[in-house]
């Protein structure tokens, strides 16, 4: 289903998939330096080249995919992008009289502190804003 635990589940699948092949590559590598030169060869190009294409496809799930023809494999003829609310105690900075909006990052995935001083960078820019 299209949910949004589902998507937190196929992101993470996705994920660990990567992980995996990033782990076979630097097996192929130690494989190398142990002089087992085939299976090291062998390791490390499917390592990178799967994990590339893995990898590509985990950055772009980005939400609820529909169904249908894609442009490509990776990419999702259709997605809508989770979106989290604004962190509480920082609403958003729009001006009332010509709409001007000073974003920041903000995410669940970034650190609490980089998030509330790019929270004050934007306020001081928004403080400087005069509409036009």
């Amino acid at each position: 289903m299209h949910s949004v635990a589902a998507t937190r589940r196929r992101q993470g699948y996705w994920r660990a998939a990567t992980w995996a092949c990033v782990v076979l590559f630097f097996a192929g590598v130690a494989s190398l330096v142990a002089g087992q030169v085939v299976w090291g060869s062998v390791a490390m190009a499917f390592g990178f080249i799967a994990g590339w294409i893995i990898g590509s496809t985990a950055a772009e799930e980005v939400g609820v995919t529909g169904h249908g023809n894609a442009v490509r494999l990776t990419v999702p003829k259709h997605h809508i992008a989770l979106t989290e609310p604004p962190p509480e105690g920082m609403p958003e900075l729009v001006c009332a009289r010509c709409g001007h909006q000073e974003e920041f990052p903000r995410g669940s995935h970034l650190r609490k502190s980089y998030v509330q001083q790019r929270y004050r960078d934007a306020q001081a820019r928004f403080a400087r804003h005069r509409c036009r």
